[in-house]
């Protein structure tokens, strides 16, 4: 009878093993991995130092997003997963992510528009972006009500008080709307590549307009002279006093905060610029590069663009020597001394 009970205890255990070694192998005798407990719905994101709480459903309704990429991996410690962003303009993309563009409601302000444009971009929420370029086009355009007393629309830089003599010496140098040189876009082509920008232009400031003697990632070849950056690198007027403008983000920036090219395309966040002055201390406007992000600036930096800049100053400027030479003038083969080393010297710093 022992006997017996000894041995149903036996079969009964190696049925139980049996049973278990089914769960981690498949019919060919191969380990199985052992079931995972599914991760959990609710998800924390810490956004800059700001505790947000959503689902991994809505935080996936974009699957090419920075977002989607986060919550695939593994959290913090602490269960939550970080992100380096605003945290002021997050609750509007978890809005567009949960409600869908149909319910979605964008900030009034144009300015706050541009902030969360800026960061929809960084994300990678596309939809988002094209919404946002929507409905600022729309602001834009409604505006100004048919009918409404007309508003003071953004002022630009301070005119210079040697505006008529800088002009003029622009106008001298007939380089204003000719065609496109090969020199010129190298300079522009090369500064992108170093200070590794996706704009760089070489600006020349007239009395009604910028225009752009070279451009790189730039598709238009004029803009407003109120809109330009490269207007605010023209005071002091004094020579010795000439200096670069940086703007590491434009829209904490009084000064172009509202800017047409700041809130609406190209969306500008970063603009350095450095003045292309003449032999004669003239500035007839600035080499500058631009991003559509913040970003800093170092002073290596600065000193190539800086370098560059001299050297579209002396091609301006050789233009006009070989237009006397082509008159019957002479120059001896050369240019002028002062002109081949770059007559003054740059600090580079914020106007």
């Amino acid at each position: 009878s022992g006997q017996r009970l000894q041995r149903a205890s036996s079969s009964h255990s190696r049925a139980a093993m049996a049973a278990c070694l089914d769960c981690v192998t498949g019919s060919c005798g191969t380990r199985r991995a052992p079931p995972t407990a599914p991760k959990q719905q609710r998800v924390e994101l810490n956004v800059g130092g700001k505790r947000f709480t959503s689902s991994r459903r809505t935080l996936s309704q974009c699957p090419s997003s920075v977002l989607a990429t986060l919550i695939s991996g593994q959290p913090e410690a602490d269960g939550s997963y970080f992100i380096d962003r605003d945290p002021n303009f997050f609750g509007f993309v978890l809005s567009f992510l949960r409600d869908g563009a149909e319910h979605f409601v964008a900030p009034d302000d144009v300015r706050e528009c541009a902030s969360l444009l800026r960061e929809a971009t960084q994300l990678g929420i596309m939809e988002l972006v094209v919404l946002l370029g929507r409905e600022m086009a729309e602001q834009a355009e409604g505006t100004q009500q048919p009918g409404a007393p007309e508003t003071r629309g953004y002022v630009g830089a301070p005119i210079p008080g040697n505006e008529t003599e800088r002009i003029a010496l622009l106008n001298s140098l007939d380089v204003l709307y000719t065609r496109r040189e090969h020199h010129y876009d190298c300079i522009a082509d090369v500064v992108a590549a170093l200070l590794v920008m996706p704009i760089v232009l070489v600006s020349l400031v007239s009395t009604s307009e910028q225009w752009f003697k070279a451009k790189c990632g730039l598709a238009a070849d004029t803009t407003s002279r109120n809109s330009s950056f490269c207007a605010f690198t023209f005071k002091p007027e004094d020579p010795k006093m000439a200096s670069m403008l940086v703007i590491e983000d434009a829209l904490r920036d009084p000064r172009v905060a509202d800017n047409p090219l700041v809130i609406g395309e190209p969306y500008i966040q970063f603009y350095a610029g450095c003045p292309l002055v003449t032999s004669c201390g003239m500035r007839l406007g600035a080499l500058c590069c631009i991003d559509r992000v913040p970003r800093s600036f170092t002073f290596a930096q600065a000193q190539l663009l800086v370098n560059f800049s001299h050297l579209t100053t002396q091609y301006l400027e050789a233009s006009q020597l070989e237009g006397e030479i082509d008159n019957g003038g002479s120059s001896g083969g050369a240019l002028p001394q002062e002109l081949n080393r770059g007559s003054l010297d740059f600090t580079a710093g914020a106007l």
